[in-house]
């Protein structure tokens, strides 16, 4: 078993279904959970980041439902975007790089 990134392993066979789920958890640790957004409870906090996600691909033209390596990575680069708000360069760049670390090996 390899590294554990945000609920995938590293060393396994990756989809971009993982990887969705992966940029899901990644953005509720990093924004929603961290930040608490004056939500009443953590399942406010999970659906909340599941919609800013969701809108980071259909303002990006990609189908959250039906995600590809180029939808996943331009989802990324609005919620890095949308993230300069709230979290330092540093921060991002790190959690951009963790969820890269997973596009990178998606099979198929």
């Amino acid at each position: 078993m390899g590294k554990i990134i945000y609920g995938v392993d590293s060393d396994g066979k990756i989809t971009v279904s993982d990887v969705l789920g992966a940029l899901e958890e990644c953005f509720y640790q990093a924004h929603c959970a961290a930040t608490e957004l004056g939500l009443e409870n953590k399942d406010s906090a999970r659906q909340y980041c599941e919609m800013m996600v969701k809108k980071a691909f259909s303002e990006t033209n990609g189908d959250v439902d039906n995600p590809t390596k180029e939808s996943l990575v331009a989802a990324m680069n609005k919620l890095a975007q949308l993230s300069e708000n709230f979290r330092t360069n540093e921060e991002i760049q790190q959690h951009y790089k963790e969820i890269m670390e997973l596009v990178e090996k998606i099979e198929g």
